[in-house]
């Protein structure tokens, strides 16, 4: 009987061992389906931001040179200088004229439904106020044709290519004398044929230590 009794405590202890080891692998394979699971989880939000990136710039890349569409002298801004460049541009933190870089890009345009007319006056200096003309096709009463304080505004002589042309940010809006203030002075006074809109500004670039877009 101690022969029957010591025979089956092996065969407990092999079950044991058995159910150990089973219980071993199940445990490795749960771990690795919630690793798994978190590694898809995070690759699916990758993609995800990956695509609304790829749309945004897309988006902006087409519409990149559309110009002033009322009006005189409307037509795409690459009639007067390039949309696209392959640098920084911008009010602030711009890269140096005629500087290139392979990681970035700047896009310009004029949304079609953005406030746009020319310039009512030549400018007497670049500090003066802007007048603007109010009764522009497309421009509401008393709305100084739709520009409020805040919005980026790009004015250009519509002479032709290399014609003198910036950007910049309204400080105010007079609604009484239709007037638009920029937050600074201008490189030079325009005239009053001038185009003046609102206008989208954009830069794309590569951040390598964050490894981000």
């Amino acid at each position: 009987s101690t022969g029957v009794r010591g025979y089956g405590l092996i065969e407990m202890l092999i079950a044991t061992a058995i159910g150990c080891v089973l219980l071993g692998v199940l445990l490795q394979l749960a771990i690795s389906a919630h690793k798994s699971s978190g590694v898809q989880s995070e690759r699916s939000d990758l993609q995800q931001r990956l695509r609304v990136a790829f749309e945004t710039m897309r988006h902006d890349i087409m519409l990149a040179g559309a110009g002033p569409s009322r009006g005189p002298d409307g037509g795409p801004l690459a009639n007067v200088f390039p949309p696209i460049l392959p640098a920084r541009r911008g009010i602030t933190g711009a890269d140096p004229e005629l500087a290139f870089w392979s990681d970035r890009i700047s896009v310009m345009y004029v949304p079609l439904d953005s406030a746009q007319t020319r310039l009512a006056l030549d400018m007497p200096t670049p500090a003066s106020p802007i007048a603007i003309d109010a009764n522009a096709p497309g421009c509401r009463p008393a709305s100084v044709c739709g520009f409020v304080a805040g919005s980026d505004v790009l004015v250009y002589e519509p002479a032709g290519a290399g014609g003198p042309h910036e950007v910049f940010t309204l400080s105010s809006v007079d609604t009484a004398t239709n007037t638009v203030i920029p937050t600074a002075a201008l490189s030079r006074a325009y005239s009053a044929r001038a185009r003046i809109a609102v206008v989208v500004q954009r830069t794309y670039y590569l951040d390598r230590p964050g490894k981000r877009l």
